[in-house]
């Protein structure tokens, strides 16, 4: 209501609602009926004009009426002490006061819901976690929200929680059972704390970090069309005090809805990334094919394997048992590791061992000098050895590094160790080749120094042709990569 700056304007609006008349006619009712409670009296029989006025827009005029009707009672009905018995003001059917009150708010949660139900639809999992965490703070009044989803340990045991986070920001990840979230997680049931700083559970180290205090927090499940939890909706700080059970159910109704979007979401991306898996897969096994020389093979897996796996970086080393070390292309340069040395490459080669590391900087193995040197995050990474003869001629390793959404799966390590056990055959023959063409090179060479007939500037020519012949055909690998 605007402020009134002085009694003119007071008195025109007096004036235009007749609101004079209104105190006339509610004064002159109690005097006449001189009720025990004179307040629930005025509001029943506020309530009862109400009704009867239905969706008509306020009249100055009614206010007369009423004064008029209330007169001609008194005239008809009063005795000589002007008072009225008998006469009973009976509230409308229906709900009404407080009770009234809390059904429209309900009536009001529940269309905001049903509009929230089209707004947090989304192709992109990120999308609809964006637009769910925007419509609960705004159905619950919440200063913040938070979403995780339901992810699976590289291991493929231990079930997780993958807090969603901007791109480009670190993966928080939660095990089942951990802290306020992983509680619910693992035990399907609403946590409601109004004091965050006094349950256990609360881990203040992002209070910390950031400055921000939480207080209270409403935290429920997200379940699918089945019933199984597909993550959890966690909301902080509501505007006026702690959350009641009011929010409880209205977070449960969003949490429905949010779980049948989620699943849709990603259902969704996982036909979309089959997809692009499938045509990548394709290309990958056509290119090396084509391209028969190790070089060309190697640039290809390096260049292709991100698209199958969906992971941002791909490192191709291909192992010299004769020389005990394994080499790599970065770049136009190729670069040699001592198969002896301690890193998730020699390890995975050495061991003929899948090695899935889902958090790099807690892997001794590690080197996180490379980062440095380069200001790149490592964070997660997968090492699978390229092996023939079944598996059991270990002729390389794929280092796989930070998939794009998570970490890698066991999914992953199948579909690589598939694709592969097919590369590992076309590894090994073209190592095979390659060492060949080189030793026949050394023969020949050797021979033609030792020859008589090689003692003479024709035979050091000769010898000179035979070594670059080799060389040759390792350079032409390297230009055809």
């Amino acid at each position: 209501m605007p402020e009134m700056s002085d009694p003119e304007e007071a008195s025109t609006y007096l004036a235009r609602t007749n609101f004079k008349s209104v105190i006339e006619w509610l004064t002159a009712e109690a005097i006449l009926n001189r009720p025990d409670d004179p307040l629930t009296f005025v509001r029943d029989l506020v309530d009862l004009k109400l009704h009867e006025r239905g969706q008509e827009a306020y009249d100055a005029a009614h206010a007369t009426k009423y004064v008029q009707s209330c007169y001609s009672d008194a005239a008809s009905l009063a005795d000589e002490h002007g008072r009225i018995y008998g006469k009973v003001v009976a509230p409308p059917g229906g709900i009404r006061g407080p009770a009234a009150e809390a059904l429209n708010h309900r009536i009001s949660t529940l269309e905001r819901l049903v509009k929230a139900s089209t707004v947090i639809r989304a192709l992109n999992p990120d999308d609809a976690c964006e637009r769910i965490i925007s419509e609960g703070c705004e159905l619950l009044r919440a200063d913040r929200a938070s979403i995780f989803t339901t992810a699976e340990s590289a291991e493929g045991e231990t079930k997780m929680l993958e807090l969603h986070v901007a791109e480009g920001a670190d993966m928080i990840r939660v095990p089942y059972g951990v802290g306020i979230a992983g509680t619910v997680a693992a035990t399907g049931a609403v946590c409601n704390i109004h004091d965050a700083y006094n349950d256990s559970r609360f881990n203040s180290a992002a209070d910390k970090e950031s400055g921000y205090r939480t207080q209270n927090i409403l935290c429920g499940p997200i379940k699918d069309l089945n019933g199984e939890i597909v993550g959890v909706l966690q909301m902080i700080n509501k505007a006026e005090g702690p959350f009641n059970a009011d929010d409880e159910e209205t977070l449960a109704m969003l949490s429905s809805l949010a779980g049948v979007a989620l699943q849709n979401a990603f259902f969704h991306e996982r036909t979309l990334e089959a997809s692009r898996r499938a045509e990548a897969t394709v290309a990958l096994v056509q290119g090396l094919y084509e391209n028969m020389g190790v070089n060309p093979v190697v640039f290809t897996l390096t260049n292709r394997l991100p698209e199958v796996v969906q992971c941002d970086r791909c490192t191709i080393f291909v192992l010299d048992k004769g020389n005990d070390e394994m080499w790599a292309m970065q770049g136009e340069v190729n670069f040699k590791i001592p198969l002896a040395s301690p890193g998730i490459a020699p390890s995975c080669g050495r061991d003929n061992a899948i090695i899935n590391i889902p958090d790099a900087y807690a892997d001794a193995r590690f080197n996180q000098n490379i980062d440095k040197q380069t200001n790149y995050c490592t964070k997660t990474i997968l090492c699978m050895p390229i092996a023939s003869d079944h598996g059991k001629n270990v002729v390389g390793v794929a280092q796989l590094i930070n998939k794009k959404r998570g970490i890698f799966t066991k999914d992953d390590e199948k579909l690589l160790s598939v694709f592969l056990s097919i590369v590992g055959e076309i590894m090994k023959g073209l190592v095979m080749s390659r060492v060949s063409v080189k030793k026949k090179a050394t023969r020949t060479t050797m021979a033609a120094n030792s020859s008589p007939a090689a003692t003479g500037k024709k035979g050091s020519e000769m010898a000179e042709t035979l070594e670059a012949f080799g060389e040759e055909e390792e350079e032409e690998e390297e230009e055809e990569g």
